[in-house]
């Protein structure tokens, strides 16, 4: 009421941000940063490449294949993204993040797509930075060291080293992959029918680590911690104590974009609650989207950025409406219209880019999350749990055996849906 918001404030806002995001955007760009390695001129063949895996990619049937960071070309430091491919042959080492290779050939430049309307993958590395390849094998890796520690190689090694712990249990592989990709992040043990399962059913959401998961976990540490609400600066407490939690989940978690944005989002959620000041859920939203956008504005072009942000921004929106058609009396009928409601704001408002980018929509993905939303808190949770129990080694026969049941009784469910 303070601020009358005419025309001429209307038009500098939409001024202010194109420019602060063109801006941005071009400063990510190569032409922009004066030691990325396609700004240097090098003779043409062969050269010393020194580079540094920073991600580890899906391989296919030929390659292992990384995303690595290129820090020398012959004898000139540069600096840029690439993507590396390593041929699979008896003396193929399979890399891990950190890993520091110095490598003899030449880089190129990723493929056009072959068939008109194809997936165009080169456009895709394109809106994450990477703009040419390496592809070697083995004879032409000179040699392969660890490099200096960081905070997503150590994450890489304590995910290895409990995967190596959950396979020691007595839970069965396709229940152990799932349990992998709910509270790791590890997508990889999925076997291409388990997962084909999950996209027909509507339901592939939940293997992958993002807002839904971090979501759960808020509001489960929020209500654990409610207590310290009654200590002075109690709320302050509570509210740092839950980031923390949080971000302690996304190392645990790999530390993969989609968790990073998700932990983001929901860390401004909890540090507006810790403020005290009158705020609502689009400030905030759109506080943490904008930060993230300033941090990395190719984030922007992701699919998962634009349905993650798409749907929490329809639940905040539609979702009160929705929930007033209707007043439920019970307990267990609040949760379930609650349930639906956010399913089905959520759902409306990725619909159009689930058509636009994978030209389908599962019909029936109202059932299964109507069925598996209200348990998805108790098996990440009861995850959680067997993982701290088994990097412990106290990881109790019976327990392992519960959750094996209530994994194998969802992967049931699930095929059921997708037949």
């Amino acid at each position: 009421n303070k601020l009358r918001q005419g025309i001429l404030f209307g038009i500098l806002t939409y001024l202010c941000f194109f420019v602060i995001g063109f801006a941005n955007y071009q400063l990510h760009r190569p032409a922009y940063q004066k030691q990325h390695y396609s700004l240097v001129h090098s003779p043409p063949g062969a050269q010393l490449i020194q580079l540094k895996i920073t991600e580890v990619l899906s391989e296919n049937q030929f390659n292992h294949r990384y995303e690595a960071q290129v820090l020398q070309l012959d004898s000139q430091q540069v600096k840029g993204k690439i993507l590396f491919s390593v041929k699979k042959d008896s003396a193929a080492l399979d890399f891990v993040v950190d890993t520091k290779l110095l490598v003899s050939g030449a880089l190129s430049e990723i493929s056009e797509p072959m068939n008109p309307h194809q997936f165009n993958y080169k456009k895709y590395l394109e809106n994450q930075g990477i703009y040419h390849q390496l592809k070697t094998s083995s004879a032409y890796i000179i040699s392969a060291n660890k490099g200096s520690p960081t905070l997503r190689g150590l994450s890489e090694q304590l995910r290895t080293h409990i995967i190596g712990k959950l396979n020691k249990t007595s839970i069965q592989p396709k229940q152990r992959a799932v349990l992998q990709a709910l509270v790791l992040g590890h997508k990889k043990d999925i076997d291409k029918e388990q997962y084909r399962a999950f996209a027909a059913a509507g339901a592939l959401h939940i293997l992958a680590v993002s807002g839904l998961h971090v979501g759960i976990l808020f509001l489960v540490f929020s209500r654990l911690l409610s207590p310290l609400r009654y200590l002075k600066f109690g709320k302050q407490i509570q509210s740092i104590l839950v980031v923390l939690l949080l971000w302690g989940f996304a190392i645990l978690a790999g530390l993969s974009p989609s968790v990073v944005r998700a932990v983001t989002m929901f860390s401004f959620f909890a540090l507006a609650g810790m403020l005290k000041r009158p705020t609502n859920g689009f400030n905030t939203l759109f506080l943490s989207y904008f930060f993230l956008l300033l941090y990395e504005p190719s984030w922007l072009f992701h699919v998962g950025f634009q349905l993650s942000y798409l749907a929490v921004f329809h639940i905040l929106w539609i979702q009160p409406r929705l929930y007033k058609l209707y007043i439920p009396k019970y307990r267990l009928d609040r949760m379930f219209w609650g349930i639906a409601t956010v399913t089905l704001a959520a759902q409306l408002g990725v619909a159009p880019l689930s058509v636009f980018y994978f030209h389908q929509f599962p019909g029936l993905f109202f059932l299964s999350n109507l069925v598996i939303l209200p348990f998805l808190s108790l098996v990440l949770i009861g995850g959680l749990f067997v993982v701290c129990l088994a990097v412990m080694d106290l990881l109790p026969q019976s327990f392992a055996s519960a959750y094996d049941w209530v994994l194998q009784q969802l992967n049931d469910f699930i095929n059921w849906i997708a037949r």
